[in-house]
């Protein structure tokens, strides 16, 4: 480790001949990004409980597009996921998923999970932050973890969930529109079918009936018909 550079809680040197592969370096960011969270969930509820002050917000970077905030409260600490996507689609099925979320949060069968909460805008502990880390278009999603979710049998499976929130949404909101994709084409092929099938049978009926007349020959023999039997009828 070294001394950690201008915006950064950690620095390392890290030497690449042993480390052969690319999935080896994001295992190890991952590891670290654990760890950390995992002393700062530590650290700041003993603190909470002890002190009973807020703390200044801190960045945790997970890669280029990703990061997120740990706010220190009395009694629990914030989690804040600014939530960025590429696409139109990507932010409507996003913003469904966070608002049956917190819907869901609130009922009897989530009452041990941490409590959430969705906001278009930043929640004002992150006031004074840089305007670029609080640029969004999926709005802020925000979690409170209390003592109770960072017990020794829980502690690691609550970060990892919180470390990897980000990703999930993303993967979620691409299977998603994947799945209503298929589901709209799937549904215009049927609907497509029963114009298919009356022309084919219009067709069939056409060839078997006017076989051996031409249109032209057909529809002359049609009209003559009709003027011979308007013609007797007038005499």
């Amino acid at each position: 480790a070294e001394t950690p550079k201008t915006g950064y809680p950690l620095t390392i040197r890290i030497n690449l001949s042993k480390i052969p592969t690319k999935h080896s370096i994001s295992s190890l960011h991952a590891d670290i990004v654990c760890t950390q969270l995992k002393e700062m969930l530590c650290i700041t509820i003993f603190k909470n409980t002890s002190q009973g002050m807020y703390n200044k917000p801190i960045k945790v970077v997970l890669d280029k597009k990703d990061h997120f905030f740990v706010i220190t409260q009395p009694e629990k600490t914030a989690m804040v996921f600014p939530m960025r996507f590429g696409d139109d689609s990507y932010v409507i099925i996003a913003t469904t998923l966070f608002q049956e979320r917190v819907v869901l949060g609130s009922s009897k069968s989530c009452a041990k999970a941490p409590s959430c909460t969705w906001s278009p805008i930043p929640p004002a502990e992150l006031r004074g932050e840089y305007f670029e880390d609080l640029t969004t278009n999926g709005g802020f999603m925000s979690f409170d973890v209390l003592s109770r979710n960072i017990k020794r049998s829980r502690i690691d499976k609550t970060v990892w969930n919180l470390s990897n929130f980000q990703a999930y949404v993303r993967h979620y909101v691409k299977c998603t529109r994947g799945f209503v994709q298929r589901s709209m084409r799937k549904r215009v092929e049927s609907l497509s079918e029963v114009p298919n099938d009356d022309y084919l049978r219009a067709r069939s009926f056409i060839d078997t009936s006017l076989k051996p007349l031409h249109f032209d020959v057909y529809f002359r023999a049609q009209f003559s018909d009709a003027i011979e039997s308007g013609v007797s009828k007038t005499t």
